[in-house]
């Protein structure tokens, strides 16, 4: 699982996260959004996106998520 909040200089979130999935389609994604993103920017198997300002018990029920579709 990676877990990502996107700053990086040269690419955005979504295009980091479709990369990703281009050469990992595997590995779940969890992202940390800013107040300008939006869970539509991230569509796909094993994407989640939330808030950065999240509660920690979401975050961690998200990842718990992500990691039982993986197992299937």
């Amino acid at each position: 699982m990676v877990i990502c909040g996107l700053h990086m200089p040269g690419i955005g979130g979504p295009a980091f996260v479709a990369e990703l999935h281009e050469r990992l389609p595997q590995v779940p994604v969890l992202v940390l959004g800013s107040a300008s993103e939006a869970a539509t920017d991230y569509r796909g198997a094993r994407v989640r996106f939330l808030p950065r300002r999240c509660i920690t018990e979401h975050m961690l029920n998200a990842a718990d998520e992500l990691l039982a579709e993986a197992a299937y």
